[in-house]
């Protein structure tokens, strides 16, 4: 309900779920019957459970407890800000992650691969400019609908999904 009151959307809300689910699951295991019951020594054995996970959903995960504990403490649901035992993730200085920008050449290697002599490759291949020229989020490209492209006026017109603002483009 905070979460959905703070303008998170849906998918959001569903990973914090799927944390949620995870830790109290643990700490069923560990007999630990509330949050209230929760110590910092609880947090460690149970971020090295997920520790064999992808960086980036680790680098996730870290940042939903601490949200979660800093949201117990603020309420007063338990009295330390157990947020603060949570290890930061060195992700971003990693270099397991996708590159944010694309040479030009890299991006005609990727469109040079689709097959457009049939409608689904030309699907497809629309699908990539949109992504590459546009720089729309998966989620919006997505939802995208015949009715969201303006051919008068050339323009694509939709709401994005994450932010829930209107965006117009060439």
């Amino acid at each position: 309900q905070h979460l959905e009151a703070s303008g998170c959307v849906l998918s959001t809300i569903t990973d914090y779920a799927r944390t949620l689910r995870r830790l109290t699951k643990f700490l069923q295991q560990e007999q630990v019957e509330s949050f209230r019951m929760l110590k910092p020594e609880h947090i460690t054995p149970f971020i090295a459970s997920v520790a064999s996970y992808h960086g980036r959903s680790v680098a996730a995960l870290l940042s939903e407890l601490r949200q979660f504990f800093h949201y117990l403490y603020l309420n007063g649901y338990h009295e330390k800000d157990l947020s603060l035992f949570i290890p930061k993730s060195n992700i971003l200085r990693s270099r397991e992650h996708l590159p944010s920008i694309w040479s030009p050449e890299d991006l005609e290697k990727i469109l040079g691969c689709v097959d457009i002599g049939n409608p689904i490759g030309k699907r497809d291949y629309a699908i990539i400019l949109i992504a590459c020229r546009l720089g729309l989020r998966c989620t919006d490209i997505k939802g995208l609908r015949f009715e969201n492209f303006n051919w008068a006026e050339k323009k694509l017109c939709f709401v994005q999904s994450k932010t829930k603002q209107p965006m117009e483009l060439p």
